[in-house]
């Protein structure tokens, strides 16, 4: 293996166990007493989390696309192509999404209002999308092989 398979694999390692430590952390606290958000500090520390992961995940396929391009410019069409359907389906998400604040009994926060509602949602209905797109990927791929 590479030199670059190997920092590319010990690194999702590293990123794999602090992920199980921070969950088994947020598993684990001693009580669950909603009216007392303190205790919830490892929670909070997985969502955290989770948002750097995320912005790892979008950082690295964006830089995989921009390197294919450069490295293979015959796949210059299908990359741009592939980031203006990405972009597309993100604006209908986005517009799909409803930024109605909730009405929370005993929330004090900052974040039930529309612009990080709108957010979540769109983060919500690009999972849901994901999962069906790949659901239906499996199944046509296993018809197709059934076929050959």
């Amino acid at each position: 293996m590479k030199l670059t398979g190997y920092i590319s694999q010990s690194v999702m390692i590293l990123l794999m166990v602090i992920s199980v430590v921070l969950m088994a952390l947020s598993a684990t606290e001693a009580s669950y007493d909603i009216a007392n958000p303190e205790q919830f500090e490892s929670t909070g520390t997985v969502i955290t989390w989770s948002i750097v992961l995320l912005a790892i995940a979008i950082i690295g396929a964006v830089l995989s696309y921009v390197i294919g391009a450069i490295v293979d410019t015959s796949n210059l069409l299908k990359t741009v192509i592939a980031v203006i359907g990405a972009a597309i389906l993100v604006g209908v998400c986005w517009a799909l999404a409803d930024g109605t604040p909730l009405p929370l009994i005993g929330y004090e926060g900052t974040e039930n209002v529309p612009f990080w509602l709108k957010i979540a949602d769109t983060g919500l209905f690009l999972g849901y999308i994901s999962a069906v797109v790949a659901v239906v990927a499996i199944i046509v791929s296993e018809v197709i092989q059934l076929f050959r």
